[in-house]
């Protein structure tokens, strides 16, 4: 006997788990994270960190951390891609970033050239 699964509803129940998960960060956290890093947090970090946290919330680290870094690149474009994105957060973009959004840091994140400057 088979049984088939929805996997709408389980894919919209993870998005609820993430969603529940992450929803006491504020960017008050990230300022005070940033501190303790010694990374100066502007309008445009925090906007960067809205982004990562609505691509965790509403996939998951599903997608490899290289396409992450891909996506970035392509989004910030106009002002630098990921160029200017390893400037405003030396840690790496998805790995700090990450960090600063208080989400997991993706899988293989620490990877040279997938998003960490380590």
């Amino acid at each position: 006997m088979t049984t088939q699964v929805n996997t709408e509803m389980i894919e919209d129940s993870n998005r609820d788990a993430r969603i529940n998960e992450t929803r006491h960060w504020s960017e008050d956290d990230a300022r005070s994270k940033a501190a303790e890093m010694d990374v100066d947090i502007d309008a445009e970090k925090i906007e960067v960190l809205h982004l990562l946290r609505d691509v965790y919330i509403d996939h998951g680290w599903e997608m490899p951390a290289h396409e992450l870094t891909q996506l970035l690149d392509k989004k910030y474009a106009d002002k630098g891609g990921i160029k200017k994105l390893h400037k405003m957060f030396p840690g790496g973009p998805v790995t700090q970033g990450a960090q600063l959004a208080g989400l997991p840091v993706p899988p293989y994140a620490d990877d040279k050239g997938f998003g960490s400057a380590q």
